[in-house]
């Protein structure tokens, strides 16, 4: 600094960690700073100085937990946090002081330095382990030192007994006999905040925060869209998931998260078709009122127009409207439109719909999936069970009127899920529809087309709507890449 400052009851320096400490895991220490206290949540006025508790994480299982980033973590460095994630540094708090206390001393352990996400779960934060730099610290400043102090630990060193493949034993579960039997979903649903327990299956997926939805489809697998997931094959367990989540703020008492592990998309997926993918969780969950896999549409399942269906995420309310505090689920009734009709619905698009696709909606519009509900379970009920029949995959805006979502048509992949699944295979039920099928009287000729309302389309909007066009038509390039907004254009619905 400029010039020496006199020490107060508000100005005196931390103790340093000697090069002869020892931390570890699971020693309490603190972490304090001025930074957001969310991912996208800057730190709100009068931005008073914040402190969080984050106990040591040893090196080894620091190393496990960032093993995909590659060789990472080192003895320069030191780990704090949190499995379950919800405390820890984030943006502006680093270069900020962790430390720890013993006796009536506060010792200086690490520098805040880096992260994934903000006290992401899994992911403890990693700082610059002090005791390291003693030598380096004493070489720049030669006059009134440093107090270098031994910290040591009164734990036991941990790290000894690690093992980056965890170890449990999973339980032979007949998934057909528990499967799409929410307990507390015992009312007529329709349209608005989904009580807690009424979707069990439902899960949330953050990278940083939520991004898609998917369903549990037994103790340790989720069912999403591929497009949900792209790209991120090779990097897992910076997916992690939320069971039993009822709202995407405060507390949620009944919740249990996980970290993905593996994620298997449909070796066939080209955007939109087989828009299907599997994540494997780190370890079972146990099942509970509030967590339970629901039941997957068998392959010999006939679904016809006009059956009710219900789709539910935590997704935008509307194009430009995202959910509103504090983000609670939503449930939304959506009837079945035969791929016949729908095929007539999108064919101003081009080839669009095929047999692994299944849709829903309403002519009017206005009840659907919008951005954020990809990957999320489209559900019909028979008797007592609750089918999954669709996975949330694309749309034309959002419930726009005369397009009917488009879903991933969960009874196509009956197979491929058990190949990928061979323990606690998931549970398949045939649905049978007790409609009849009004597809055969479809036809998309010119007198039979609905016309679609006209609307006022700028110049770049046609420019958007001719580029998704083309996309559409090639079926060979990416939609995730295209302008977020284009007036009318498919969306993909991250």
């Amino acid at each position: 600094m400029s010039e020496p400052v006199n020490f107060t009851s508000y100005i005196s320096p931390v103790c340093l960690a000697a090069s002869s400490s020892s931390f570890y895991s699971g020693d309490p220490s603190w972490v304090t700073g001025w930074g957001n206290i969310g991912f996208y949540d800057s730190l709100p006025s009068p931005g008073n100085l914040l402190e969080v508790e984050a106990d040591i994480v040893g090196n080894g299982q620091c190393s496990c937990d960032y093993s995909e980033l590659g060789d990472l973590i080192n003895d320069n460095m030191i780990c704090a946090g949190f499995r379950e994630g919800g405390k820890g540094p984030c943006f502006g708090d680093s270069g900020g002081p962790l430390v720890t206390k013993q006796g009536d001393r506060w010792i200086q352990a690490g520098i805040v330095s880096f992260t994934v996400g903000c006290a992401k779960p899994y992911f403890p934060a990693v700082y610059a382990r002090v005791s390291q730099y003693n030598d380096w610290i004493n070489s720049h400043i030669t006059r009134n030192q440093p107090g270098f102090i031994d910290f040591k630990s009164k734990g036991t060193e941990s790290d000894r007994n690690v093992s980056c493949t965890p170890s449990f034993t999973q339980t032979t579960i007949n998934i057909s006999e528990v499967c799409g039997q929410p307990s507390l979903n015992t009312r007529i649903v329709g349209g608005e905040a989904a009580p807690a327990g009424s979707w069990p299956w439902q899960v949330s997926l953050h990278l940083f925060s939520h991004f898609c939805g998917g369903s549990l489809v037994n103790d340790q697998w989720v069912l999403t869209a591929a497009h949900c997931v792209e790209g991120l094959a090779g990097i897992p367990s910076l997916v992690t998931v939320y069971l039993g989540r009822q709202s995407q703020e405060g507390s949620n008492p009944n919740e249990v998260v996980r970290k993905v592990v593996q994620i298997t998309s449909h070796p066939n997926y080209s955007f939109p078709n087989n828009d299907i993918a599997l994540l494997k969780m780190s370890e079972p969950v146990n099942f509970t009122s509030y967590i339970s896999p629901v039941c997957l549409a068998a392959s010999s399942s006939s679904f016809y127009s006009g059956d009710p269906s219900w789709v539910t995420g935590w997704g935008n309310i509307g194009f430009n409207d995202p959910l509103p505090s504090p983000g609670n689920l939503l449930e939304v009734e959506a009837d079945i439109v035969g791929n016949g009709q729908c095929s007539c619905d999108y064919s101003e698009l081009g080839d669009l719909i095929n047999d692994n696709m299944i849709c829903a909606g309403f002519r009017e519009g206005g009840k659907g999936p919008c951005f954020g509900d990809s990957g999320g379970p489209l559900v019909t009920k028979q008797g007592d069970r609750w089918i999954q029949a669709g996975i949330v995959s694309f749309t034309v805006d959002c419930a726009k009127s005369y397009f009917p979502s488009g879903y991933a048509r969960v009874s196509q992949y009956e197979s491929w899920i058990n190949s990928v699944i061979n323990t606690n295979q998931p549970g398949f039920i045939t649905f049978t529809s007790n409609r009849t099928n009004s597809d055969l009287n479809v036809s998309c000729t010119t007198s039979n087309l609905t016309t679609h309302p006209p609307t006022t389309t700028s110049e770049a909007q046609r420019e958007c709507l001719d580029l998704i066009d083309f996309v559409i038509k090639q079926k060979n390039l990416p939609l995730l890449g295209l302008p977020p907004y284009c007036g009318g254009g498919v969306s993909v619905l991250h």
